[in-house]
This record gives structure tokens, C-alpha cells and sequence, in this order.
């Protein structure tokens, strides 16, 4: 077990706490950049969304 973790794997320590909340943070910036681009593309292509997934 992590040091900066409590038993759940939650982090306690606040640097560790930013550390994940930032990571999780631009892991959504990059959902969202890639769902934008999905939908251009279908868009542009006329294709339905649910044939390329």
C-alpha cells in the first residue's frame, strides 16, 4: 500500500490528490477533443455514428 494512500487507494496526501484530480481532468479534455473529432468526421463522412464504434 502507498504511503499518500488510505486502504481504498484513495489518495490523502494533496499533492497526490492534484496530482490524480488533474490527470483525470485532461484525460476528459481528451474524451472530449476525440468525440469532437468523431463527430466531424462522421458528419463530414455521412455516416451514421454507431458504424464506426
Amino acid at each position: 500500500m502507498d504511503v499518500h494512500s488510505d486502504v481504498w487507494g484513495e489518495y490523502t496526501c494533496p499533492h497526490c490528490a492534484a496530482d490524480v484530480a488533474a490527470a483525470e481532468a485532461e484525460h476528459q479534455v481528451n474524451r472530449a477533443r476525440q468525440q469532437t473529432i468523431l463527430n466531424t468526421l462522421t458528419g463530414l463522412l455521412g455516416l451514421p455514428q454507431n458504424n464506426l464504434m
